[in-house]
């Protein structure tokens, strides 16, 4: 009899695992231990080739709490290298939150001080377009040629920059008919 795709001849049979974990069968777990760490034919000792691979090492072996391991707040997204080494060692890594990693790691003030530059960068492109935007439409110009040609989309985004700079009694004015 040839194979037919699909295996046909053993539809509608349970296979003898189904459902069964390493935590439930002594029979999975036999052959779970089999595979795990120095017995795989993958393994590499500790030699990490990857940040990515060992800490889903340290993932898969370090159990995950409820909440940070250091404002005991939040609930816990990242693992952090305690010693700064990377070593495959479940105890030299702790579960803690976002914010915590990132004052831990001085990624916040970063963080702070780079919005506080983007900011700057930011307000004075805008006041440049402002400026322009009001000399065009001293000129006469239509707010759709302003936005156009300052590259903001739509009339109400030119409205909005002009308004911004207390100028609702002028646009007011220039809006009515």
């Amino acid at each position: 009899m040839a194979f037919k795709k699909g295996n046909q001849l053993r539809k509608g049979v349970t296979p003898w695992n189904k459902g069964l974990t390493k935590n439930r069968d002594n029979r999975i777990k036999k052959q779970a231990g089999r595979m795990e760490g120095s017995n795989n034919p993958n393994w590499k000792g500790n030699s990490i080739k990857s940040l990515s691979s060992l800490h889903s090492w340290i993932a898969r072996y370090k159990s995950k709490p409820l909440f940070c391991e250091k404002c005991n707040k939040k609930k816990p997204y990242d693992l952090a290298n305690i010693s700064g080494e990377y070593k495959r060692d479940v105890n030299d890594y702790k579960w803690i939150c976002r914010s915590c990693h990132m004052n831990e790691d001085g990624r916040m003030i970063e963080l702070v001080k780079n919005a506080e530059i983007f900011r700057d960068k930011i307000m004075k492109r805008t006041e440049k377009k402002r400026k322009l935007a009001k000399s065009l439409r001293d000129e006469g110009f239509s707010y759709r040629s302003i936005s156009e040609k300052i590259g903001y989309r739509g009339r109400s985004s030119v409205y909005g920059l002009l308004s911004k700079n207390g100028d609702v009694g002028i646009i007011k004015s220039l809006l009515a008919p």
